[in-house]
């Protein structure tokens, strides 16, 4: 009697990498290694009544990692942090840009750090946000 072993074509992930801890355990046990998922803070743009707000959830952040940056037409928001306590070495970062329009007053900008959130605020200048309606003909 032959006995045929058939493996699936598809493999789901979490056998995979509980396949995976489980070798991890057994290769590497002190320290162990961890495998890190990238993690993006989350934002949010939204309009303003004098331009644009833009907020970034980074909780755990201190406002002095943050470095915010405006290079000709570009804002530039980035941090890194790090967490050397006597357990564990963590090093977090994050980075974005956004392409800003040409009437915004990048002298005005501002931006504020209260419970986690940053919020940044854009100002326009009024000219660009005259509204009228087109009659077409």
């Amino acid at each position: 009697m032959t006995f045929a072993i058939t493996l699936p074509i598809h493999r789901p992930n979490s056998f995979y990498n509980a396949l995976d801890s489980f070798w991890d355990d057994i290769v590497a046990p002190a320290p162990r290694r961890r495998k890190v998922e990238e993690v993006s803070p989350i934002y949010n743009v939204t309009e303003a009544k004098n331009g644009y707000d833009i907020s970034i959830a980074a909780p755990g952040v201190k406002k002095e990692d943050f470095k915010i940056n405006v290079e000709g037409d570009v804002l530039e928001v980035s941090y890194e942090t790090k967490n050397d306590t006597p357990k564990a070495l963590a090093l977090s970062s994050f980075s974005k840009t956004w392409g800003l329009p040409e009437s915004a007053d990048v002298e005005n900008i501002t931006g504020k750090y209260e419970q986690g959130l940053l919020i940044l605020n854009v100002p326009v200048a009024d000219s660009a946000k005259v509204s009228r309606e087109i009659i077409v003909e």
